[in-house]
């Protein structure tokens, strides 16, 4: 939907208000940006007589120039006992900083104008409660103003590959394809796999000199599936198949047990190593599982309660244009951004899993989905950086990118 002066242009059927007793977003062990402003205001105030927890506590750090919350134990230090901020109780919204005002909301500006990106980590995204956003399109716009100089941007000429470009005409035209093919097919996942080959035959095309709108009335949606199917018998035979999955597996799940984990090197070493050969015990939230157990429980792709949110993720990813923004561990195009949202499909498949196996059971359920999705959006999808991803290693950096060029990438991930 389209209708402001900034011409924001927010995802459709999405609602959102913030929970009381929820604070994710003040405990997600994020680093909280202070704008200069609100750091002057807030450092006015004599935040000991307000509470005994900031008695001898620095409330703000400095880090490359730039201001932050200090965190106690990964919350906000101004997190109250009872789950609200204390900025926010004692002096109001508009003392607090500009990035806790403008959260969940992302803001990416586009040729068709700034999109709105929702962060899945808030559980108010997850289960869609609250205000229907369409009802909030001017307070979304002042949030837009905010902080412009912090807004993302994507380039009005998209590259398909690190060779051909396109006008974002003809990339609308990709993408509206695209989202209408996942809506097709028997299942999501033939639907996604199709996808990519057909990005893989528009590129052939492009390279013939032919015209976008030429390729897309000649492509058969209905062979892109028949093509899919036999791809599919042939996987099943091949053992390399299942040590190229392994190891797939093992470096993109890796980044949460052995890139973010805080942990030893040596840790580190063997957590991916355990993730490799599918044995030993990982850490997740706290909570220890075996890995084996992961690869043992069932994800079930015929669940709608489960898939419809897996799908409205996947989907949004799309729509706010999150496989056209740079990964510094990716080369910024379509044919690798698709590629890095396969991989999001499939960790959300991987970690609704190891919730299954934290909960003790062996059938995933819209609750371990949902999960998935939050530490998924948390870790991978909002924020992949080289300085993050797996030892903070080149090398991995051009291992990720040979991995998800390869013409069959989409049968290994899935």
């Amino acid at each position: 939907m389209q209708n402001s002066a900034l011409n924001i242009i927010i995802p459709e059927n999405f609602c959102y208000s913030c929970l009381p007793n929820c604070a994710v977003c003040c405990k997600a062990d994020w680093s909280i940006d202070i704008d200069e402003e609100t750091y002057k205001n807030l450092s006015k105030v004599e935040w000991e007589k307000i509470s005994k927890k900031f008695a001898g506590k620095k409330k703000f750090i400095e880090k490359n120039y730039k201001k932050y919350f200090e965190l106690i134990e990964g919350k906000c230090i101004f997190l109250d006992d009872d789950k609200y901020c204390l900025i926010h109780k004692k002096l109001g919204f508009d003392a607090k900083t500009s990035t806790c005002k403008i959260y969940p909301f992302k803001f990416i500006k586009t040729a068709d104008g700034i999109i709105v990106r929702l962060s899945f980590v808030c559980p108010s995204i997850i289960k869609n409660t609250g205000v229907p956003l369409e009802e909030q399109i001017v307070e979304i716009e002042k949030l837009a103003a905010l902080k412009p100089e912090q807004m993302r941007q994507i380039d009005e000429t998209v590259a398909l590959n690190e060779y051909i470009k396109i006008s974002w005409n003809d990339y609308k035209k990709l993408e509206n394809f695209i989202l209408d093919l996942l809506k097709t097919g028997d299942n999501y996942e033939s639907s996604l796999k199709a996808a990519a080959k057909y990005l893989r035959i528009v590129l052939e095309e492009l390279q013939k000199k032919e015209e976008i709108s030429d390729i897309l009335e000649k492509i058969d949606k209905k062979i892109l599936f028949v093509r899919m199917v036999s791809l599919g018998e042939k996987k099943e035979n091949n053992d390399t198949f299942s040590k190229k999955q392994r190891l797939y597996y093992a470096l993109f799940v890796g980044y949460e047990f052995v890139g973010r984990a805080k942990v030893s090197v040596f840790k580190k070493y063997s957590n991916l190593i355990k993730l490799i050969l599918k044995k030993g015990t990982l850490e997740l939230n706290g909570k220890k599982f075996d890995v084996s157990r992961v690869y043992q429980t069932n994800f079930d792709i015929e669940n709608k309660e489960n898939m419809k949110l897996v799908k409205k993720y996947i989907e949004h990813l799309i729509f706010t244009k999150w496989h056209l923004l740079p990964a510094d561990f990716s080369t910024p195009n379509l044919i690798s951004g698709y590629s890095l949202i396969l991989v999001i499909y499939s960790l959300v498949k991987w970690f609704s899993k190891a919730n299954a196996v934290l909960r003790g059971t062996s059938v995933v359920e819209l609750c371990d989905v949902e999960n998935a999705v939050s530490i998924v959006d948390l870790n991978y999808a909002g924020h992949i950086t080289k300085e993050t991803l797996f030892l903070n290693s080149p090398v991995f950096s051009k291992i990720c990118n040979l991995l998800i060029s390869q013409n069959n990438f989409e049968e290994i991930i899935i």
